[in-house]
């Protein structure tokens, strides 16, 4: 315990406090170019936008998003295993496997073939994939902003019907 705990220690106390690094941050106008600013750490606030159209051929109707993150999901077959270990008689021991097949809604099905009992459990294919778009120039104010290595909150969702496709 004693030898883990200067491990943990210097695993905490050696990382970045991002916000003794924020306070360092120059405050700046997102409508104004600041020449002091240049080189330093700056602290932006500001709608991001963008003049591209951004949309999803067929599923989604372009507009201004800056982001757009495809969720695909398909009803299908899920295997799940249960190992119960018993004492035998006389020493040893025995283990017991159960499998146990539902559907459910899912965006990464499993592969039929590698159910210990296939039959009667086929997932089709996945004819559309799971994707993210994004725009190709993006601004907070006269700001360039990079939206495809930026960490953003979490995007709004747009509820669309489920629609069920039974592949043959």
């Amino acid at each position: 315990m004693f030898i883990v705990s200067f491990v943990v220690l210097w695993n905490s106390e050696g990382r970045v406090n991002l916000g003794t690094v924020a306070e360092k941050a120059i405050a700046v106008d997102h409508k104004s170019l600041q020449s002091s600013a240049q080189g330093e750490l700056v602290a932006l606030t500001g709608p991001i936008k963008t003049n591209e159209l951004l949309g999803d051929t067929k599923y989604l109707k372009p507009g201004k998003y800056i982001m757009l993150d495809r969720i695909v999901e398909m009803y299908a077959w899920i295997e799940e295993t249960e190992t119960e270990t018993k004492k035998k008689t006389g020493g040893g021991t025995e283990e017991k496997t159960t499998y146990r097949y539902e559907k459910a809604w899912t965006s990464n099905p499993q592969e039929s073939s590698e159910f210990k009992i296939p039959e009667d459990h086929e997932n089709p294919s996945m004819l559309v994939r799971p994707k993210t778009f994004y725009v190709d120039e993006a601004k907070i104010g006269i700001y360039s902003f990079d939206n495809k290595t930026a960490t953003l909150p979490k995007s709004e969702n747009i509820e669309l019907n489920r629609n069920i496709a039974i592949a043959h």
